[in-house]
């Protein structure tokens, strides 16, 4: 593979050069990670714009479709799930972290928000949970146990919008969809069939159910959108492909 560069050096490029240079080193990595991927079928360490071209690159396509000659990004192309994810991708691992978070305070003793372990035990236990445990909350190292699992998930959800894209990590994202969803369907049937008698079906109808479910679309979100990301090119920003700032002037 050979690069040649032809340019003219001229006054003007003394201003331009800076700017300019990291629109040809950008190219150029674009270029090795495409060749890297059809010579050996993966990229190793994906290739990352710099602040100033992506910035660069925005405000171009801005002005590009302000000005008519590209069409605005259409939702259904993608662009609002990619929106979207971004927005996922930092809210719910930074849920999943707080939940897990609060199990620990309560493996460590602390009843908190509630006044004391049985207010606690009505709140975040079903009245069937309550009786086995004589009105308690589950031994420690269960509350510990479920801790680690949210701070497992928290974990895959953030890989999984930023790290490599392995199948396996997209696989366990949406996993951690399903159970959250899983989690969210099955118990607002057993809460309305209960009569919203009992405190924590209150609670498990107005807070945690809705909460699983929303977790786990957010990370369904990200799924579909690693997953979408999987099929394509090497990583980059969003319309790298059709960048007019990379795309054009840079010779053969």
């Amino acid at each position: 593979m050979t690069h040649r560069l032809e340019c003219r050096v001229e006054p003007k490029m003394v201003v331009l050069y800076p700017i300019l240079i990291r629109q040809h080193d950008a190219l150029v990595e674009d270029l090795l990670d495409r060749a890297e991927l059809a010579t050996t079928g993966r990229i190793a360490r994906p290739s990352r714009w710099p602040l100033s071209v992506r910035i660069a690159n925005s405000a171009e396509l801005r002005v590009a479709r302000w000005r008519g000659k590209l069409p605005p990004p259409d939702p259904a192309s993608g662009a609002l799930v990619g929106r979207h994810a971004r927005v996922a991708a930092i809210a719910v691992p930074a849920v999943m972290l707080a939940i897990a978070a609060l199990h620990a305070a309560w493996a460590l003793g602390s009843p908190w928000p509630a006044g004391s372990e049985p207010e606690l035990a009505e709140h975040v236990l079903s009245q069937g949970e309550r009786q086995q445990l004589d009105g308690g909350l589950p031994p420690a190292p269960v509350t510990w146990a479920v801790a680690l699992a949210l701070l497992a998930a928290a974990a895959i959800v953030r890989a999984a919008a930023t790290g490599p894209r392995s199948r396996a990590l997209r696989r366990a994202a949406w996993g951690v969809a399903a159970v959250f969803v899983a989690r969210g369907v099955v118990y607002i049937p057993s809460d309305l069939i209960g009569g919203l008698d009992d405190a924590y079906q209150r609670f498990d109808l107005a807070i945690y159910s809705p909460l699983c479910l929303a977790l786990g679309a957010g990370t369904a979100v990200v799924a579909r959108r690693a997953s979408a990301a999987s099929r394509l090119m090497p990583a980059g920003p969003t319309d790298r492909a059709a960048s007019p700032v990379i795309s054009q002037g840079h010779g053969p």
